[in-house]
């Protein structure tokens, strides 16, 4: 019984992880190469009906986004 105890710990704890994933970076035009000011950052995943902010990041005026 105490091996599936263990397991079950082990089991219950990976479950519980949270995945954070964060990104941050720089959004520069293509032709002039230099930064997008004021640009939406937003991951891929189905936009939240109920906070359509979540998830959105907006770049700053040297284009850096976190």
């Amino acid at each position: 019984m105490k091996p599936y105890s263990i397991f079950l710990v082990i089991l219950f704890t990976f479950a519980s992880c949270d995945c954070l994933q964060r990104a941050n970076g720089v959004v520069l035009d293509r032709q002039t190469k230099l930064p997008v000011y004021n640009t939406v950052v937003a991951q891929t995943e189905k936009p939240d009906v109920n906070d359509p902010e979540k998830g959105r990041s907006y770049t700053d005026t040297s284009g850096t986004f976190e």
